[in-house]
């Protein structure tokens, strides 16, 4: 009769085999084991896989040594992250959770250690101090293989921003540069009447370096909402926040970028604040996330981070961020005042502070630029901020509290470079000095920035006035009493504009000294935005001051002699050299 077919079962050879092109047992071993298994009673084991006779039976369950041997294929997600946790740990596998939605994107390099030890990495710290240099290394190369992944979710972000900051300058990984330091040839003297052919080829290296840090930025872009570090307040995603934040021009929409910031401030309040209320009434401040609390000895679990220390760097670059920059330009402020007051307080007053040097001399440094911030909040609720704003007339007695204050501000700065400490992080006379004078050129936007918000007032007031004698002074639109507070407020504005005026004339020229004291050096190439608008804005005044083609040849060096990718260095260089033709045409 007829008899069904068995199904016929096909079986693959061994690694082993298959290398060695040899006729495999497998098959008869596997059928040996499991009649064996069968008669010990160990039902449903299912089929035992082993190896054929060119590997002893003794490593049957040990891996396939001839396995990668074959074109390896691209892991599925889950096995990945797996596969790093087995390797690295639970929080690392989370990092590479966020990372592995890039891959279509293509992974960022890793960091090396020479990339901790590299020019660029030790003068990011002198403008971007949100990080412990030290430390941060120190944790990042703990690790036995050295990554992103290995720093958990947050580092990992951390690790790609720093990434797209030294692109920014056309750094990669190792801290190699795209360009020498100084150019391929030297920039200067640089004409008055058209960009020179070396203007030009600095400023495609800049464009080549946006391009590049573009990508990266938008890779930690994604990364940041895959991990929702703007809803998670941890250490290290606010560092994140604060410094992606100025990578971000000309990438992200403007109210994309203030969202960002003040979601960054907010996690800052939150973190740091001493006094702070959450909306639920309970104490905002959460020193003890990612473990720790306010302990002198206490640290951040698994990473031998000093929470008290974490939490005064933090402060300390979130309030003189947002007192120099939003304040200064007139945004609202969200960091107050009272919590620098404690958190000082709280640093002068434990006993771990001091005993340690290096602590100490952070301090000195850092009660500068503070004091400086200090000073433009000042600005900012004499001028530029919205109460300001809103105001009739400029309340005299607040400007001069913040003229005071800039020129305390002036003096401290001028101080350090005649203390310097061989313990800081600024050992050297030079390094003290670019420091000093890098927030001295700063500073003079600052007074640029009084000048220009009372000529403001004071042109607006002036032509209300015009147009106040035009009209009939019988008629009911116009009062003798508003007319008289109208001419005390000019009055009042005109004394305090000579008085801005004469000031910012005799810090340009000092700007001026400094600037040719440092161009041609390493002083511009790597600022990141400090010297960059002061310098500028101190050029622009010399045509009004009488300065000669000299004094604005030797700014427009300055300013094409950044590396940066925002140095926006066409555009003023345009700016300055039409500022001279017009003041050159109103001479003839």
């Amino acid at each position: 009769g007829h008899t069904s077919k068995t199904s016929r079962q096909q079986f693959s050879a061994c690694g082993a085999c298959r290398h060695r092109r040899v006729k495999c047992d497998l098959k008869e071993k596997q059928d040996a084991l499991e009649l064996m298994a069968a008669q010990e009673g160990k039902k449903g084991a299912g089929p035992i896989r082993g190896k054929g006779k060119n590997r002893r039976l003794a490593v049957l369950m040990s891996r396939d040594e001839y396995a990668p041997i074959k074109a390896a294929k691209q892991l599925r997600r889950g096995k990945r992250i797996s596969e790093i946790e087995t390797i690295y740990g639970r929080q690392a596998a989370s990092a590479a959770a966020v990372a592995a939605t890039l891959v279509e994107e293509g992974p960022l390099p890793e960091l090396t250690a020479a990339f901790f030890d590299s020019p660029f990495f030790r003068r990011f710290q002198v403008q971007r101090p949100v990080l412990d240099s030290r430390d941060f290394t120190q944790r990042y190369l703990s690790h036995s293989r050295p990554s992103a992944a290995a720093m958990g979710p947050e580092g990992a972000i951390l690790c790609h921003v720093l990434y797209a900051w030294a692109l920014s300058y056309g750094v990669d990984a190792n801290g190699e540069l795209d360009v020498p330091e100084g150019g391929l040839e030297p920039l200067g003297p640089l004409p008055l009447d058209n960009a020179s052919d070396n203007e030009l080829l600095r400023e495609l290296d800049r464009q080549r370096r946006f391009s590049n840090m573009r990508e990266a930025v938008e890779v930690v872009l994604k990364e940041i909402d895959e991990c929702g570090v703007m809803r998670k307040p941890t250490w290290d995603g606010v560092r994140v926040l604060l410094l992606i934040l100025p990578l971000t021009e000309g990438i992200s929409t403007s109210v994309e970028r203030l969202a960002m910031y003040e979601t960054a401030l907010n996690q800052v309040y939150s973190l740091c604040s001493f006094a702070g209320m959450g909306y639920d009434g309970q104490p905002a401040a959460t020193s003890g996330v990612n473990g720790g609390s306010d302990g002198d000895d206490d640290e951040v679990a698994g990473t031998g981070q000093n929470v008290q220390m974490i939490r005064v760097r933090i402060y300390w670059y979130a309030f003189v961020h947002e007192g120099i920059t939003t304040g200064l330009k007139g945004g609202r402020l969200l960091l107050d005042d009272e919590d620098l007051d404690t958190m000082q307080d709280s640093i002068h007053n434990r006993a771990v502070v001091l005993q340690n040097s290096s602590i100490k001399t952070s301090v000195k440094f850092a009660t500068a630029p503070i004091n400086l911030a200090l000073a433009c909040r000042l600005i900012n609720r004499a001028l530029t901020g919205p109460s300001a704003r809103r105001a009739k007339s400029v309340n005299g007695t607040w400007v001069k509290e913040a003229w005071e204050a800039l020129e305390r501000s002036w003096e401290e700065f001028e101080a350090l470079k005649y203390a310097p400490d061989a313990s800081s992080i600024y050992s050297t006379m030079d390094e003290v000095m670019r420091f000093a004078d890098g927030w001295k050129i700063f500073l003079f936007e600052a007074q640029n920035v009084i000048r220009k918000i009372l000529e403001e007032r004071y042109s607006k007031l002036l032509a209300a006035r015009e147009s106040a004698f035009i009209s009939d002074p019988s008629s009911e639109g116009v009062s003798p009493g508003f007319d008289q507070e109208r001419m005390s407020e000019l009055v009042n504005l005109q004394r305090l504009l000579d008085i801005s005026r004469a000031k910012c004339e005799v810090q340009c020229r000092q700007i001026l000294d400094m600037v040719r004291v440092h161009v041609g050096s390493r002083f511009f190439e790597w600022d990141a935005s400090l010297v960059r608008d002061g310098t500028f804005y101190a050029a622009k005044l010399l045509p009004r001051m009488g300065g000669g083609e000299e004094d604005i040849a030797v700014c427009l060096q300055a300013l094409n002699e950044l590396r940066w990718a925002h140095a926006k260095a066409p555009d003023r260089s345009a700016e300055l050299r039409q500022e001279w033709a017009d003041s050159r045409q109103d001479v003839s």
